[in-house]
């Protein structure tokens, strides 16, 4: 058997290392390896993607928070706010001595009938007199000055119940421009209330003890009774600044019929001082 034609046999290798060269090149192309860039981008999803699913769960509490806290029971100046199920604040109904004993005697009706005579006198010319009778039920007292000093101090605490009422509604910072300037009314005259309260109580001291006859003038009397009419008039400011706008009802609105009612009592009682 004769050698092959050795140019012949160099044409076929060089034939077929360009074949496989070529193949090599082709299948690079085809499967190229990942970049530097994209394998960056896949990291930054799968690190993102925890975040998310977390920042999502947050979202989720949050808005479950959200939804507890707005619920009526537990917004008690919504009433101011347009709530759909407006609840008076706990705080106001009966934490001051003046509710507490009206709650006494919505339960026990009998109370009045414990009152002493004045208290009976003293109410007969009143708007209610078994209402007030049995409101000072507990009066055992046979003077009218001390009766009226010890509830001016009552109607002192009403009136900072109403004054924190109001400033904490002004605090929420929802309010319209009108229920703003009705807050800040009520407050003013909260004020002026008890400067008036203050010098009623000046009054009504010279109407006490054992120099009340030269010192419990007419002069003192009539203090009594113009200070008084002063702090239902401030009352009123402060009713008339929304009910006035047709605002919603103010969240000082129990208070401030409880001071009125009162102080009405208060001064139906100032006029046996100068007897």
């Amino acid at each position: 058997m004769g050698i092959p034609n050795k140019p012949l046999l160099l044409f076929l290798l060089i034939i077929t290392i360009t074949f496989s060269s070529l193949l090599t090149l082709s299948t690079s192309h085809s499967s190229p390896s990942p970049s530097p860039s994209s394998t960056a981008d896949d990291d930054e999803e799968t690190t993102a993607s925890p975040s998310s699913s977390t920042g999502e769960e947050q979202e989720e509490e949050e808005e479950e928070t959200d939804a507890t806290d707005s619920s009526p029971s537990q917004s008690p100046l919504s009433s101011l706010f347009g709530s759909p199920s407006p609840s008076p604040e706990p705080a106001l109904r009966f934490s001051s001595k003046f509710h507490r004993r009206m709650q006494e005697t919505a339960e026990s009706p009998a109370a009045a009938d414990r009152s002493s005579k004045l208290v009976a006198q003293l109410c007969a010319g009143t708007e209610n007199p078994a209402r007030c009778t049995a409101y000072f039920h507990y009066s055992k007292s046979d003077d009218a000055a001390q009766i009226i000093d010890a509830e001016l101090g009552t109607l002192n605490t009403l009136l900072i119940e109403a004054k924190s009422a109001a400033v904490r509604a002004q605090h929420q910072g929802r309010a319209s421009p009108d229920v703003a300037h009705g807050l800040d009314v009520c407050v003013e005259n909260y004020d002026k209330a008890n400067a008036n309260l203050d010098r009623a109580s000046v009054a009504c001291a010279k109407c006490m003890g054992p120099n009340k006859a030269t010192e419990c003038t007419a002069k003192e009397v009539g203090e009594v009774k113009t200070m008084l009419s002063a702090v239902i008039s401030n009352i009123g400011f402060c009713d008339e600044a929304f009910d006035g706008q047709g605002l919603p009802r103010p969240p000082t609105k129990e208070i401030n019929e409880a001071v009125v009612e009162l102080a009405d009592w208060l001064l139906e009682f100032s006029k046996k001082l100068d007897e």
